[in-house]
């Protein structure tokens, strides 16, 4: 078919139009609907599976994080326990408040024989520690 019967063809007189035309047309149809529902829906819904995806493997992430901490969890609590023997044991060296003052008086006379003076020594309020 050439150019110039293509341009006799009535476009309201689809029906009578040669095969080749028609399929054409029709072609032609089908990739506009298909243009117009990927610009007007399936756009939207493509970036909305993307996110979705992303969202999926940060869950993916942090549940395998959560599950290797699961895994280990007893591990985690025995040395959690041992690190809090540990630290009674540690605490336990620590001199008490009647001790310190003797304390303190020695630091001071271990000073004054090696010729140090101080001149002034404020002990701070006491802190408590807390821990998890």
């Amino acid at each position: 078919m050439t150019l110039d019967e293509l341009r006799r063809l009535n476009p309201r007189e689809i029906g009578s139009w040669p095969v080749v035309p028609k399929l054409g047309a029709l072609v032609l149809l089908l990739l506009l609907l298909l243009g117009a529902g990927y610009w007007f829906d399936w756009s939207q819904q493509w970036d909305e599976l993307n996110a979705a995806r992303a969202k999926e493997d940060s869950l993916r992430s942090e549940f395998l994080d959560k599950k290797r901490q699961a895994i280990n969890l007893e591990a985690y609590r025995k040395q959690l326990a041992d690190i809090e023997q540990s630290f009674g044991a540690m605490l336990k060296q620590l001199p008490n408040r009647n001790e310190m003052e003797a304390l303190l008086s020695d630091i001071n006379q271990a000073g004054l024989g090696r010729g140090l003076q101080f001149e002034l020594f404020k002990p701070a309020a006491a802190e408590t520690l807390s821990y998890c």
